[in-house]
């Protein structure tokens, strides 16, 4: 059975992005997440979403939502 969503700790396991981001995002309401008992999910295409996403600001794409790098790592403008 493929996985619908998965735990912070899992997204960082599968995209390299921190837990910590993703709780983050959830918490700006940058990315959906669902809460399912003690637990918090994030749909798996919540994850393609910021990756992709992430993956258009690196390359210069237009039009596509953008993920702010962390602090202190400096901007490519």
């Amino acid at each position: 059975m493929t996985k619908l969503a998965v735990g912070f700790a899992e997204a960082e396991e599968m995209t390299d992005i921190s837990q910590w981001t993703w709780r983050r995002l959830v918490n700006l309401g940058t990315v959906k997440a669902a809460r399912v008992g003690d637990r918090i999910v994030i749909p798996i295409k919540e994850l393609e979403k910021i990756v992709k996403a992430g993956a258009a600001h690196e390359t210069g794409e237009k039009g596509k939502a953008a993920v702010r790098k962390p602090l202190g790592v400096p901007a490519n403008d």
